[in-house]
């Protein structure tokens, strides 16, 4: 009970925030009702509310994506706010986390800064008594259990709808619109682009569109059918002005999508992807989708729609002379073959085919024959260039699963540790003025390191790599060369062990990287926060050392405070980190144990996501 101010003392009033939150914008009025609420207590315990965040039609099972959560931690953590306590009308609106130890957590981290959180709603006072632990506990833990039976409910109620021919969620696509029905069946008009029902009891069906769009998706079907590419047919339509949807152009996988969709033919699909709450979605057997054949008004009959799924099937299982053959036939009729000839063929797969299938149209146009009489040496040292890009993504990739660290690989980027990532690119020597430059021609895939390979001046042998950390500069340089980005030199080796050395897995006998004279500014960001960059390293490693349950990253070294190495240790290291910030029962143990490990680990993951390049 709070104490009653003396006779004649006018009562201090508490400065507070507020934090509101709905999860839909249909919810018109919930987040003035929190608002009423939280004013009406304020008003009651002689607060003042000077700042509001809002999150509304934000979903509280993660934090992605609640720009106002975020921004009330930031200021809280910054020391910029001017409040002492945040009031949220109840549990649930601070957050449904499927993880009760993530709310939590953000609820320490404002306590850390000095802020208090107060549900105004609740039966409980938020005041650190066991009771009030155990009730706020379980509080948690129902509002993150409500969004899991809300799911399951949801998803069944899904099911049962398509089994009876309604439409669940997503555009109509090209050729179709969504008729709104009554509870009886009965039609109330189409859903324009955007719109939704407004009566909950409304159900929607799909219906064909104009007749011009029915008219193209039949051509599309039939054309594919008869033996035109995906390709072809996008580019006729192109050339006839006929556009997609919102004016967009055609494509090859505009034209493939809509082949291959049954709503064209009257079914209704459901389920073909699944993914709930944090976990990626991934595709689902086609014998466990969720489908009612004949739901809608078919475009085209289910001969011709079958008939094209199967061309699908028989082109997935050519062979080789399968799809050469047509070039032989292109190259005897016009005594010459390219890539415009090859689109214009209907007999013929797709260059882009062409080229993952063979490794190239030299090597195709080798297979039937042809020697074109244009120089392609460019081609050949384009190869070359991609050889050795593969090959060092290759090596760098079973470098780090030999000493143990999980990596998975994107396209030209690899993931490591599901805590950072590194590319690869190939730079090849150029002169200007008698001075070597390595121009970076193609920017490479975004990425916390990005190794450029540099060639010598023939481009046949690496000369040695340039590990630039891209998390910390926040740019990629137009060319890695010394002369033009000192700090090049910082991150320059001969050998690709020296990056699993800053790693502290790599070989004792790996060659250190050079040192670097100014780092933009780093050490003087850690010295603002009373840390040098090693001792800050030192602390941040003790803490991945307990949330990695003893694994040995290996001895951090006494570097200068600016050399290369410390830096891309730092980078490293940072971002192991803030994936460990995401496990909120490991982070609360620490703030109560070792909270000087905390705060480090804190600053450095938000100085990566903000980005230090000075």
């Amino acid at each position: 009970m709070p104490r009653k101010s003396a006779p004649g003392r006018a009562k201090a009033t508490v400065r507070a925030a507020e934090y509101v939150r709905m999860s839909t914008d249909q919810q018109q009025y919930s987040t003035q009702n929190q608002s009423a609420a939280i004013a009406a207590y304020a008003a009651a315990h002689a607060m003042t509310i000077v700042k509001s965040y809002r999150d509304e039609g934000r979903s509280g099972v993660r934090i992605k994506g609640r720009r106002a959560l975020q921004d009330l931690l930031a200021d809280i953590r910054s020391g910029e706010k001017d409040y002492d306590v945040v009031l949220v009308y109840d549990v649930s609106r601070w957050g449904r986390f499927q993880n009760p130890d993530e709310a939590a957590y953000h609820e320490f981290v404002c306590n850390l800064g000095g802020v208090s959180v107060v549900y105004v709603a609740e039966s409980f006072s938020n005041d650190g008594t066991p009771f009030s632990a155990v009730l706020k506990g379980l509080k948690r833990v129902m509002a993150g259990e409500y969004s899991r039976e809300l799911s399951a409910k949801v998803y069944a109620g899904q099911c049962r709808l398509i089994g009876m021919g309604y439409r669940q969620g997503g555009s109509a696509g090209y050729g179709l619109r969504r008729m709104r029905l009554d509870a009886l069946g009965r039609p109330r008009g189409i859903l324009e682009h955007g719109q939704r029902k407004a009566v909950i009891t409304d159900r929607v069906i799909l219906v064909p569109g104009p007749m011009d769009e029915v008219r193209i998706v039949r051509r599309i079907f039939r054309e594919f059918a008869a033996g035109m590419g995906a390709a072809a047919i996008a580019r006729g339509l192109n050339a006839e002005a006929i556009s997609f949807l919102d004016g967009k152009s055609w494509n090859n996988h505009r034209i493939r999508a809509l082949l291959k969709n049954a709503k064209y033919v009257g079914d209704n699909v459901f389920g073909r992807t699944h993914g709930s709450f944090q976990l990626p979605r991934v595709n689902v057997p086609e014998d466990a989708w969720v489908m009612r054949k004949s739901s809608f008004k078919p475009l085209v009959s289910r001969q011709l729609f079958l008939k094209a799924r199967e061309r699908f099937e028989q082109m997935a299982k050519k062979s080789d002379e399968d799809v050469l053959s047509p070039l032989r036939e292109i190259l005897a009729r016009e005594g010459q073959i390219n890539s415009r000839l090859i689109r214009e063929d209907r007999q013929a797969v797709s260059v882009p085919t062409l080229v993952r299938r063979f490794g190239g149209l030299r090597h195709v146009y080798r297979l039937i024959g042809f020697t074109p009489k244009k120089n392609l040496a460019y081609a050949d040292a384009r190869a070359h260039f991609l050889g050795v890009r593969e090959s060092t993504m290759a090596d760098v990739k079973a470098m780090f699963e030999q000493v143990g660290l999980p990596v998975t690989r994107q396209g030209w980027r690899l993931q490591i540790e599901h805590a950072w990532s590194l590319s690869v690119a190939v730079v090849r020597t150029s002169l200007y003025h008698e001075t070597e430059r390595w121009y970076v021609r193609q920017v490479p895939d975004d990425a916390d390191i990005v190794i450029f390979v540099r060639l010598s001046a023939d481009g046949s042998t690496i000369r040695d790599y340039v590990f630039w950390p891209a998390a910390i500069y926040g740019f990629i340089p137009e060319n890695v060369s010394g002369r033009t980005y000192p700090a090049v030199a910082a991150y320059t080796s001969g050998s690709l062990l020296s990056l699993a050395r800053c790693l502290g897995r790599g070989s004792v006998d790996a060659p250190p990287l050079d040192h670097a004279t100014d780092i933009h500014g780093l050490a003087q960001r850690c010295r603002k926060r009373g840390q040098s960059i090693s001792e800050a390293l030192i602390i941040v490693e003790g803490f991945l050392e307990l949330a990695k349950e003893g694994a040995n990253f290996g001895a951090l070294e006494n570097a200068p405070e600016g050399d290369g190495e410390t830096i891309l240790r730092y980078v490293l290291l940072s971002r192991q980190g803030s994936v460990q910030l995401e496990n909120a029962a490991l982070v609360c143990w620490l703030a109560r144990h070792h909270q000087a490990a905390l705060t480090v680990l804190q600053w450095a993951s938000d100085d990566l996501l903000t980005g230090m390049g000075g």
